[in-house]
């Protein structure tokens, strides 16, 4: 069984130009294995003075604390929903949750992504 490192950094990573013409284009997801393998998009260009990661950072009023509430409210939402069926989308959208988490609590994600 082959699978990545559980460091909390992304294991793939997909710049700077995405396709869209308002369809889906095969190649720019991980497909049949689910958003959870989704690579982390990097919209800017990393050559550039001001790039930075807007993935990596919290949106204004959300402090840590305030996300680590969220994620608890999230968990208690799911464990009341676990006797309902869910659709492999959704199933797949809780590793996706659990790689943003992870990759937002990172600090050697944030300094990976540091190019100053």
């Amino acid at each position: 069984h082959v699978a990545p490192a559980d460091t909390g950094m992304p294991t793939f990573v997909s710049f700077p130009h995405r396709i869209a013409d308002g369809s889906t284009v095969p190649g720019q997801g991980a497909s049949f294995l689910g958003r959870g393998h989704d690579p982390l998009f990097v919209p800017n260009d990393p050559n550039a003075a001001d790039f930075e990661l807007p993935q990596l950072s919290l949106p204004s009023g959300v402090s840590a604390s305030r996300l680590d509430d969220r994620r608890e409210l999230q968990k208690l939402i799911n464990r009341q929903a676990k006797g309902l069926d869910q659709t492999a989308a959704a199933r797949g959208l809780d590793a996706y949750y659990e790689k943003a988490i992870s990759m937002l609590n990172s600090r050697q994600v944030r300094q990976a992504f540091n190019l100053s």
